[in-house]
């Protein structure tokens, strides 16, 4: 409280927190916060003055401080808040005092207070707030690893226990467990995250997880006692080999001689970083087998297979006369005379062995009769082998004749009555064989030799030149003539006969008679004929192309080809026209197109492996399709009339058209219808007699549409429709045919502008200085009027 003062003392004080009204004392509490009117009242003797003083009492602010953090050393700066801005702030980490700004590295860990002094007019209010630092934790991850990929989980471990663990092969974020087989092969980040009060530390670290290496050892062997050593392999170098016969443990050499027979088995370790794989392999050493072959021969060469033996049976027989490589059988007669090298393989376990041994086969000696075998009746004949063996013995069987002499030597003689019979030999070689060879041979006598069989053989036309064969008597000699064998001239001697080209043309079909006999020392037999028969290949004409019309008649196929093709073969519609039957094709059925007919002609006989086909093109054109519109007949007497072709529906363009009489003759020589017409009237054909006529279409293919007309003259107007005034002579003009002889006409354009009028018209308008078009007319006469519309067309190019 305060008391109040005036200028002259001794008055009452009076209003809104006054507690004294002597002293003037003044209560801001008692008034609170506002503006307070006080009154001072001062009375002296019977003067009293009146005094008001308005007195303010302000609101004390409210300086609460924000409460804030805790905060981490680490963290930024921060401005603190209070219930009312615009104090003061002070204390340990305070950067700035207006701001409020707080830096918890500039504090330091620990527990600070903060004062935060507010002034609000006269009052002032303070408020002190305590702020902890704390300090950041160490979340560093001691190293660990490498890990082979089947190890067990281990813990990992960090400077600061209390954190959650995170990444690949965490199997527990909690206790920190690693897991090397759920994190598989490669290089795993592990995340170590630690957060005590609020700060929080991250670590990381790469962990390293190792495949484990393949030693899977590679199969060998077997092998034999006698082999070199060999290194050994497994799917990943690198290891030591151990186990006997190792000699070498880096290169993992084995020796089989060290080793001894037997099996033995071997391992194989191999280290990469932290894994360690390992693997055995049994490895089989067999003893060495005895392949020694068995002696045997010499062999006559047309003795009997023999099996050959060897030490050790299981083996394979090589060689010259080997048939049986399993059973070891040799064939003399395969193997033939001389020394034949034969090899024996054998392969027990992981030993091969061979052994080879020389085997004689000695040529038995010949036995070849040398003589006739056909032979003349009551004739002598020399017989013959080879001389140099050891023994010869003759027999003759069967018939009435015999040997002259000694029986036991290389050549005899025979005298040959009138039957033969079997003449044999037996021939003995030398020592130590003794091969023994025999022989016979059967030998006619003829009193008359046999002409030979007559043949007929048949050849396709230019086929290679034929080789003839003949069957003579055992002995005899065939020759071969053109004509008889007594007037003809020789050309061959032999059992075969080729012609020459000379001889026989087989470009030619027809007929060649060559003649061949048989004949022996002494006798000849009669002629026979050898016909030769050259077939005529098929002809199936040659291709062709033609053109017809879709309003033509049928056509024969076959009159179509080149060339001059044999009639009877068969015609296949390659396009499936549906035109075609039996080599007849029609082009009303195909319709418009192209379409191709194969004619396929067979060979016979000899030939009957040859076709011969070729092909007719047929193009059908579909022609001209035409009306015909108004036959006029209106020039009584005049004798003439009109034919008009009003519409051409369709046409291979460019269309002709001219006019015949009924004899065929030339009334309107040919025109070119433009192909802007097509679909619209195309012609008028004027100054026609009575008759018959026909009006011709002729398109670009060659088709023609014949329209048979008759003019008939009868009385009547006609006016025509169009009128072509281009200077051709025909329609120049707009011509009313049986006209009065007065008449009254105008002619008017589209928009009804008069182009043209006449009070006495002569048949002489023809659109002068007009574009072509439609225009109207309208005639007067005979006291009939006639209105209708004509075009203009010229037809020239020229509008």
């Amino acid at each position: 409280s305060v008391n109040l003062l005036a200028a002259t003392a001794g008055g009452t004080w009076s209003g809104t927190g006054i507690t004294d009204g002597i002293l003037g004392t003044f209560d801001p509490v008692i008034a609170g916060v506002g503006v307070h009117t006080i009154t001072y009242t001062l009375t002296i003797g019977t003067c009293t003055s009146v005094d008001t003083e308005d007195i303010v009492v302000e609101a004390t602010p409210d300086a609460t401080i924000t409460a804030a953090g805790p905060f981490c050393e680490t963290d930024a700066s921060v401005n603190l808040a209070a219930a009312t801005g615009g104090g003061v702030w002070s204390g340990t980490g305070i950067i700035d005092g207006a701001a409020g700004t707080f830096d918890p590295a500039t504090a330091g860990v620990g527990v600070h207070t903060i004062t935060y002094t507010l002034t609000v007019g006269t009052c002032t209010s303070v408020d002190t707030e305590d702020f902890t630092v704390d300090s950041t934790p160490d979340a560093t991850i001691t190293a660990a690893g490498p890990f082979c990929e089947i190890d067990a989980s281990v813990n990992l471990l960090a400077a600061t226990a209390g954190g959650t663990w995170s990444g690949t092969g965490i199997t527990d974020g909690v206790l920190g467990t690693f897991d090397p087989v759920i994190a598989g092969v490669g290089v795993h980040t592990i995340t170590y995250t630690l957060t005590i009060g609020t700060c929080t530390s991250v670590d990381t670290e790469d962990i390293v997880v190792e495949a484990i290496p393949d030693a899977t050892v590679s199969t060998a062997g077997p092998f034999c006692e006698t082999d070199a050593s060999v290194n050994l392999v497994a799917a990943t170098g690198g290891g030591i080999w151990s186990g006997t016969g190792i000699t070498d443990g880096v290169l993992g050499t084995f020796d089989p001689v060290t080793a001894g027979v037997g099996v033995h088995t071997i391992t194989y370790t191999v280290t990469i970083g932290t894994c360690i794989a390992v693997d055995t392999e049994d490895f089989t050493v067999d003893p060495t087998p005895d392949p020694t072959i068995i002696a045997s021969g010499p062999f006559c060469e047309a003795d009997a297979s023999v099996t050959l033996a060897a030490a050790t049976a299981g083996g394979t027989w090589s060689g010259a006369g080997i048939t049986d490589g399993a059973l070891g059988t040799f064939d003399p007669v395969v193997a033939g005379p001389g020394v034949h090298t034969i090899t024996y393989d054998l392969v027990i376990g992981g030993c091969t062995t061979l052994d080879t041994e020389d085997i004689t086969v000695v040529a038995n000696p010949s036995a070849v009769i040398a003589g006739a075998v056909s032979v003349c009746s009551n004739t002598t004949e020399i017989y013959s082998v080879p001389a140099g063996e050891t023994s010869y013995l003759w027999t003759l069987t069967g018939g009435n004749s015999a040997i002259v002499g000694a029986t036991n030597t290389n050549t005899i003689t025979v005298d040959w009555v009138t039957t033969g019979g079997t003449l044999a030999i037996t021939v003995v070689g030398a020592a130590p064989t003794s091969c023994v060879s025999n022989s016979n041979i059967a030998v006619t006598i003829f009193s008359v030799l046999p002409a030979l069989a007559t043949q007929s053989s048949d050849f396709c036309q230019d086929e290679a030149l034929p080789i003839l064969v003949a069957t003579p008597e055992p002995g005899a000699t065939v020759s071969w003539f053109i004509g008889s064998s007594a007037t003809g001239t020789l050309v061959g001697t032999g059992d075969t006969y080729t012609p020459s080209t000379t001889e026989l043309d087989m470009t030619t079909p027809g007929t060649t008679v060559f003649t061949y006999i048989q004949d022996i020392s002494c006798l000849t037999s009669l002629d026979a004929d050898y016909t030769v028969n050259i077939i005529a290949l098929p002809n199936a004409g040659t291709d062709s192309s033609i053109s017809t019309c879709g309003s033509d008649g049928t056509i024969d196929l076959i009159t179509q080809l080149g060339g001059t093709p044999d009639t009877g073969g068969t015609w296949t519609d390659d396009d499936g026209s549906g035109g075609l039957s039996g080599g007849i094709f029609d082009p009303a059925v195909s319709g418009v197109g192209t379409f191709n007919f194969t004619y396929q002609v067979d060979g016979a006989g000899a030939c009957s492996s040859v076709t011969e086909t070729a092909v007719v093109t047929v193009s059908v054109s579909s022609g001209v399709v035409a009306t015909i519109g108004e036959v006029v007949n209106t020039y009584p007497e005049q004798d003439i009339g009109a034919i008009e072709v009003v519409n051409i529906i369709s046409g291979n363009l460019p269309i002709e058209i001219s006019l015949e009489d009924n004899s065929g003759n030339v009334i309107h020589d040919w025109v070119t219808l433009e192909a802007d017409r097509l679909g619209e009237y195309s012609h008028l054909f004027t100054l026609l007699s009575q008759g018959d006529y026909v009006v011709v279409l002729r398109d670009a293919s060659g088709c023609d549409l014949l329209i048979p007309q008759s003019i008939t003259l009868e009385s009547g107007v006609f006016i025509p429709n169009v009128i072509t005034p281009n200077g051709d002579g025909y329609n120049e003009f707009f011509k009313i045919l049986n006209m009065s002889s007065t008449a009254q006409i105008q002619i008017s354009n589209r928009w009804g502008v008069s182009v043209f009028s006449s009070s006495d018209y002569q048949n002489d308008w023809q659109g002068e200085n007009l574009a072509d078009g439609v225009y109207f007319y309208s005639i007067k006469m005979a006291g009939e009027v006639y209105q209708g519309n004509v075009e203009v067309w010229r037809n020239d190019g020229s509008n």
